[in-house]
């Protein structure tokens, strides 16, 4: 019964193509709800962002175990937690056993100024569905080497492990290229920016509304 439709990821598009036909449409993952800084910062400092919802940094933390934690000591990484308080006390105190500094919620443009001058962000996230995370694409949007814990890893809309995102915590001997995976994940984040979905979806009312009423 639509007019158009506007989905994040591919595996959403397919399934919709079946029913819609040819219906105007486009694909976009998400964007960056934190800004989109217009340049990269070259200078990195040696930290590692944790950011979302509670839930979505506790799973997080879950899914990263000790790993996280003896990984940030042998390559001298700062962990920083940046969002709504954490309900698991003891969650809490494994992170403040470990150095982490938690930051609690704070303005989107101090979110965003922490990022810029970070190396790493980590989220536990379906692969399958990681464009439709808006905590990655804000990873990506500032340059950050997204750390993506899933169950599988797969190229999947425009997104390559190894390439423009780091799968798991990395073990000795196996370093990422922070600064390569950055850049190719600020890259693969440019052609579907805020400003992109706003044109889309008036490119779309108005090829609805040129052929009929929405």
């Amino acid at each position: 019964m639509a007019d158009f439709w506007i989905t994040s990821r591919e595996g959403s598009a397919a399934w919709l193509r079946r029913f819609a036909g040819n219906k105007p449409h486009a694909v976009l993952p998400v964007f960056s709800t934190i800004g989109e800084p217009g340049t990269l910062l070259q200078a990195r400092l040696p930290r590692v962002v944790v950011f979302g919802s509670p839930g979505l940094r506790e799973a997080t933390y879950q899914a990263a175990g000790n790993s996280l934690f003896d990984w940030a000591r042998r390559e001298v990484l700062e962990i920083q937690d940046i969002g709504s308080a954490i309900k698991d006390a003891g969650l809490v105190e494994s992170l403040r056993m470990n150095g982490v500094v938690q930051h609690g919620r704070l303005a989107d443009s101090e979110i965003s100024t922490l990022m810029e001058g970070a190396r790493f962000g980590l989220l536990a996230y379906p692969v399958d569905y990681v464009a439709k995370s808006s905590v990655f694409a804000a990873y990506c949007a500032h340059g950050l080497c997204p750390l993506l814990l899933s169950d599988h890893y797969r190229e999947v809309d425009g997104l390559t492990a190894g390439v423009h995102f780091s799968p798991g915590i990395p073990i000795p001997g196996s370093a990422p290229d922070a600064e390569a995976v950055g850049r190719a994940a600020w890259a693969w984040y440019q052609p579907h920016g805020l400003a992109r979905h706003a044109n889309t979806l008036l490119a779309l009312i108005g090829q609805c509304t040129g052929e009929r009423r929405c």
